[in-house]
């Protein structure tokens, strides 16, 4: 009977010693892939309304290249900010007299949702920018709130957490 339950005992730690070690692997393995292959991100502005607004949750991808239009997590001025990329290396951006975003000299068309190129509260394009080797330039799709490469100049690469690969809505549901 001692033997029985001798066994037992070390046939219950050997279960919890598997489940200890495959807890401990799959811990290590999520910290290892949101720290340097991912990253999370609750949006605590509406720069980029009406595609990201306050309060939905982000998941964005750290590694890759960036291209016009990817919408990217960035560092500027000690915080963190959603944005668009508008212009990739030698890329000239400026604007209109009645506001509108030109690149390389083409007035971009107004999309449904996005504002047009305007003035922040924070600052205002004052001269054509062109965009320097390894960096971007990043307007929120709200222009009309966000603070961005308007206020911030070019951002550089090293500045970009990551591009946004998952959007989960967490507002009105």
């Amino acid at each position: 009977m001692t033997e029985e339950i001798a066994e037992k005992k070390r046939i219950v730690k050997s279960i919890r010693k598997g489940i200890l070690i495959r807890a401990g692997t799959f811990a290590l393995t999520l910290w290892i892939v949101f720290t340097f292959v991912f990253g999370i991100r609750i949006a605590d502005r509406n720069d980029m309304a009406p595609a990201i607004r306050e309060g939905d949750l982000v998941v964005y991808y750290r590694c890759g290249d960036f291209v016009n239009r990817d919408s990217v997590v960035y560092e500027a001025d000690g915080n963190v900010y959603l944005g668009r990329i508008a212009g990739c290396q030698g890329a000239v951006i400026g604007k209109t007299e009645d506001h509108r975003l030109t690149i390389d000299g083409r007035i971009q068309p107004v999309q449904p949702g996005l504002g047009i190129y305007s003035e922040t509260p924070a600052g205002d394009l004052k001269a054509e920018v062109t965009v320097e080797p390894g960096r971007f330039f990043i307007l929120g799709d709200c222009r009309e709130e966000s603070a961005d490469s308007r206020c911030f100049g070019t951002i550089e690469k090293d500045q970009i957490r990551g591009k946004v690969f998952l959007l989960w809505r967490r507002r009105n549901i």
